[in-house]
């Protein structure tokens, strides 16, 4: 099994793809192999884009790789900014470990249906959604939730707030309540000023193993990277 892994990684490499393309290989072969957790994220996808969610590229492998780093860190307390369909996934994991996760969102719509597709699985028990409004600073680098007022949690995932505004995507807009959560691990979502100013502000404190998407890296002897991870140094 180890040799088919190997040869099934390098094998994109070895027919002249496009790097998103081979990003897209190595997805199709994570799919064949964990068939059980793409079937959940493509439940999940389904109700999602039929509630008019978005579909980026490899948004099935971005589930299945949330899946397995909940299992990995095994947090029992998450805060989530920014709803969607990785709601869902932190809905199963926490139905299933008896854990409870806080997933903040400022669009009533995005609430809406975040709720519907975790009432529909079953896991609408598993996390609190809480409305929170949100605001770009004057010279709009800086994204925040008014009054979050929470100060820790095991495992953080961001992707919010939004960075739209009157229809601009200000992505050089840095989320700074990811600074301000102590965390024990911080998942980051696609956000690459987040990501840059998290791992300045955090030299000393987290090691960073980044989004190979994000970053447009070259995965080697090890599975494809959607999030940017950001593991707490033990003292």
């Amino acid at each position: 099994m180890k040799a088919l892994n190997s040869i099934l990684r390098i094998f994109p490499d070895m027919i002249g793809l496009t790097r998103m393309s081979k990003y897209s290989a190595l997805a199709d072969v994570d799919a064949l192999m964990h068939a059980d957790i793409y079937d959940l994220a493509n439940r999940i996808l389904n109700k999602f884009h039929n509630g008019g969610g978005l579909r980026p590229p490899l948004q099935e492998y971005k589930l299945a790789e949330l899946y397995r780093l909940l299992r990995q860190y095994k947090p029992n307390k998450i805060v989530e900014l920014g709803s969607g369909s990785s709601t869902a996934i932190v809905a199963e994991y926490c139905h299933n470990t008896k854990n409870q996760a806080i997933s903040i969102e400022e669009n009533t719509s995005w609430i809406e249906n975040t709720l519907k597709i975790i009432t529909d699985l079953g896991y609408e028990e598993s996390v609190m959604l809480t409305q929170k409004t949100a605001s770009l600073s004057e010279d709009k680098l800086v994204a925040r939730y008014n009054q979050l007022n929470i100060a820790s949690c095991d495992l953080l995932i961001v992707d919010g707030p939004s960075l739209v505004q009157e229809g601009v995507n200000h992505k050089h807009a840095v989320c700074l309540d990811a600074s301000e959560i102590d965390a024990a691990v911080i998942l980051v979502d696609m956000r690459k000023e987040t990501t840059h100013f998290l791992t300045k502000l955090f030299k000393f404190k987290y090691n960073v193993l980044l989004s190979d998407i994000l970053f447009r890296l070259n995965p080697v002897n090890r599975p494809l990277r959607y999030w940017t991870v950001f593991e707490r140094i033990a003292n």
